[in-house]
Parts: structure tokens; C-alpha cells; sequence
């Protein structure tokens, strides 16, 4: 395992993957890409200094616990802003996963927005437990 993927194809993927890490094991960075119809767009994220990607995976554990349907809108945010992901259960079996993926730094700032659609059941879970893996502190 050595990406997260959510999303179909040409429909719209997004993927955490080519995670960096420290000479010991520790991660330092991992590549988010967001691919929609005509985009895409790829930016290297951080991890937090306390937490790591600790949120990002109870985030990602929260969505896959609840594959049945939750009524708000639930929302990740990376340290630098540089990520959010907002997710959005339909009631009729898919997550409608908005992306933004953002540069912060002048003068090269930029953006790039999507949404990807995703199963809440299997393919949730599985990009859940993935996350455990790809984005934990140590391998």
C-alpha cells in the first residue's frame, strides 16, 4: 500500500502518495493530486509538527465509520492551508469529496479546486486503511 486513492478514473481521483520521510522514518511530506476533467494539480503537503497527519487519518477513519450517511458537511484543513478536503455523504451510496489544493506563497500563488466522487463503503474503508499506513509518523 502506498497511495490513498478516492475516485474513478477519468470521473475524478484524488491520491496522497510519495510520502518523504527522514533518515529515521519519520515523515516530513506527503504529494496530494487532484485529477478532474482538464486539471491536474499536484502540491506537496506537510505534516503537522505535533500531530503529524494524526487528523488527517481520524478524519479519513471518521468518513469510513460513518459509510452509512451523516446530514453535515465534514471538513479537513492541513496546517499551511495548503489542503481541504470536504466531505458530503448524497443519502443515495456516494461522498461528494471537494478538493483544494493551494499554494500560499508569493509570488507563485495558486489553487486548484475539484470534487471527486467516492463509495462511502469499500472504497472509504479501504482508502482509510490505507491512510494508517502511507501517512503514519513511522513506517
Amino acid at each position: 500500500m502506498d497511495e490513498v486513492r478516492f475516485g474513478y478514473g477519468p470521473e475524478g481521483m484524488f491520491i496522497l502518495n510519495d510520502p518523504k520521510r527522514g533518515d529515521d522514518g519519520e515523515l516530513w511530506s506527503v504529494a496530494a493530486t487532484l485529477e478532474v476533467e482538464g486539471l491536474r494539480a499536484t502540491k506537496e503537503i506537510s505534516v503537522h509538527y505535533a500531530t503529524c497527519m494524526d487528523e488527517l487519518i481520524a478524519y479519513l477513519d471518521d468518513l469510513a465509520e460513518h459509510w452509512q450517511g451523516w446530514n453535515s458537511v465534514k471538513t479537513y484543513q492541513s496546517l499551511d492551508g495548503d489542503l481541504t478536503l470536504k466531505a458530503r455523504h448524497d443519502g443515495t451510496g456516494h461522498v461528494l469529496l471537494d478538493v483544494e489544493l493551494k499554494r500560499n506563497l508569493p509570488p507563485d500563488e495558486w489553487s486548484a479546486r475539484g470534487q471527486v466522487v467516492t463509495d462511502p463503503g469499500a472504497q472509504m474503508a479501504e482508502a482509510a486503511s490505507a491512510a494508517r499506513v502511507v501517512l503514519a509518523r513511522f513506517p
